[in-house]
């Protein structure tokens, strides 16, 4: 479809080579994931990580757009406790999810809850967030209208300051840091 097209376009700063490119990728990985072209997660595939109830998809920000909601205090990092796969799978599977209900604008709006974060052992899983935001990425783009960490720290606060300074702007306007739920733009 265009608006695809046009996102993957976008993506890529409208660079024609850089975007088809990314668009063979894109259709490649959809492949070897097994899904039919449009298709979601098999639910069964994934039960396991979706009934710990760590991301779903609920409610609407101001604009419309859906609500994907990462709740990291009932993440359990430990190798032992998860089969990354699945855990991949339970995102992509609340993603589409929020992308069958998707307003005009064709983004979402992502609220990564930190609330009681510190007290849940393993909350924080890099190696899932190394697999989940290259997929994310590739083959999602222009589909973020905003990540939204709450609550964050002054040291959230600190070492975000470093690491925008990195991204482009456009990318860097996406990330919301707040303390309190007065700071909710």
């Amino acid at each position: 479809p265009a608006g695809e097209v046009q996102r993957f376009a976008k993506a890529r700063n409208f660079d024609v080579k850089k975007a088809s490119k990314m668009l063979e990728e894109h259709a490649q990985w959809w492949r070897e994931a097994g899904l039919p072209r449009g298709a979601n997660v098999d639910p069964a595939t994934c039960e396991r990580e979706l009934r710990k109830g760590i991301c779903f998809v609920r409610g609407v920000d101001r604009a419309g757009r859906p609500l994907v909601h990462f709740v990291s205090r009932l993440h359990d990092g430990a190798p032992a406790a998860r089969d990354l796969r699945e855990v991949a799978g339970s995102v992509l599977f609340r993603f589409n999810q929020a992308l069958e209900c998707i307003p005009e604008t064709g983004k979402l709006t992502v609220l990564y809850d930190r609330v009681d974060a510190d007290k849940a052992s393993g909350s924080t899983d890099l190696d899932a967030l190394k697999l989940i935001a290259p997929i994310l990425q590739n083959n999602f783009p222009e589909r973020l209208h905003m990540l939204v960490v709450y609550p964050t720290s002054w040291v959230t606060r600190s070492l975000w300051s470093v690491i925008r300074s990195f991204l482009a702007p456009v990318t860097a306007a996406r990330f919301q840091f707040v303390s309190s739920p007065d700071e909710f733009g």
